[in-house]
């Protein structure tokens, strides 16, 4: 047996969601691991029925907030593509953050449950301008412990989900190229903890360790020809920190700042009109968020 050899074709997709895309005849090769993406896709739902099962407890907290969201991606160190958030991202949540009401040496679940949408900018030397919407939604579950000695703290661990949905399908950047929807998910494990400075101020500082990213390019949206791809994407890390100020037993406002580094994606493969062959990654991205937000407690 063999493969069948063909002579190098070089094509760039316009980068308008996210992805670089160079088409090269090769062999057809199959990277993604689908018992990993079945134990991820289990702990995720598992989170879900933990967090569902919280919201009849006491002590939660609906969240509202308004932030600043920029997305950018490097190829081998060079600037190649970003999306910003025109003009903010507006998120609606629920959380359960009550560490004074859990006693020393006891464990208790806590968790932040939030959904954004957003009008976003992307901007690509090669590709051009487009606007387009962003979805995200945030799940995080967190198990937490008081030590008898250290009052002010309360350390964390959990397990996270984070989902994102570019809806660029259908529309047409500056330069003519056509656009295409992208889903994201990342699993992560928190690690962090919560801080009283006071009984009106306290910080929640939160280390993402990143276990696995699956980013779903759907480049059919832009061609039927094209097929849909799927990247992994398997390091990188976050910082995730919130400062709260409570006026009153009812009220909190809040400050917030997020950040992601992931590493460029393991290589998939796809094909064009059933003919063609090509491989294609995820370059290596940051995501920067901050903003202000208010919650009541009920």
């Amino acid at each position: 047996g063999g493969s069948l050899l063909l002579a190098m074709y070089l094509y760039t997709l316009p980068h308008t969601s996210n992805g670089i895309w160079t088409f090269i005849y090769t062999k057809f090769k199959l990277i993604y691991n689908h018992s990993m993406k079945y134990i991820y896709k289990t702990a995720f739902f598992v989170l879900l029925l933990q967090s569902t099962i919280q919201v009849y407890a006491n002590s939660q907290e609906i969240t509202f907030d308004v932030g600043y969201y920029n997305y950018e991606e490097t190829v081998d160190g060079d600037y190649f593509m970003s999306d910003e958030s025109s003009p903010a991202f507006i998120s609606l949540g629920i959380r359960k953050w009550d560490t004074e009401n859990i006693e020393n040496r006891n464990l208790k679940w806590l968790y932040t449950f939030e959904g954004t949408f957003g009008n976003v900018n992307y901007e690509s030397p090669g590709s051009g301008t487009m606007n387009t919407n962003y979805y995200k939604a945030r799940l995080e579950n967190y198990l937490s412990y008081k030590f008898e000695k250290y009052e002010k703290a309360t350390p964390f661990i959990g397990l996270a989900y984070r989902w994102l949905y570019d809806d660029s399908g259908g529309k047409t950047s500056s330069k003519g190229h056509l656009g295409y929807d992208r889903q994201s998910e990342y699993y992560y494990v928190p690690l962090g903890i919560f801080y009283d400075y006071s009984s009106k101020l306290n910080l929640k500082a939160q280390y993402n360790l990143f276990l696995k990213g699956t980013q779903n390019s759907y480049l059919s949206t832009a061609s039927t020809a094209y097929t849909d791809l799927v990247n992994d994407q398997n390091s990188g890390f976050g910082i995730d920190l919130t400062l709260n100020f409570k006026p009153n037993e009812k009220n909190n406002v809040f400050f917030y700042y997020r950040y992601w580094d992931i590493n460029k994606s393991e290589t998939t493969t796809g094909t064009y009109a059933d003919i063609l062959v090509f491989e294609a990654y995820e370059p290596k991205n940051t995501t920067i968020e901050y903003g202000i937000g208010y919650s009541w407690i009920f």
